[in-house]
């Protein structure tokens, strides 16, 4: 089995960016590990973009799994 390639996404979980965390935490599970989740803002307030990403994390089942939000 190939070692898996290990990411950050950086990130402002709207819908377009929530679809492709959930994209990398589910589908391609065997190919990358997300080792971490950090939030700006964006498309959505810097605070609810890190709630959307610490409730995908946490839907996903991702073991020690946590979002951080960023510097302002």
């Amino acid at each position: 089995m190939a070692k898996r390639k290990k990411i950050i996404i950086d990130t402002d979980p709207g819908v377009d960016d929530a679809y492709a965390i959930a994209l990398a935490l589910q589908a391609f599970s065997e190919d990358v590990e997300v080792v971490g989740v950090t939030t700006i803002f964006g498309n959505v307030r810097r605070d609810d973009a890190t709630t959307n990403a610490k409730i995908l994390i946490d839907g996903a089942v991702v073991r020690d799994g946590d979002a951080h939000r960023s510097a302002p």
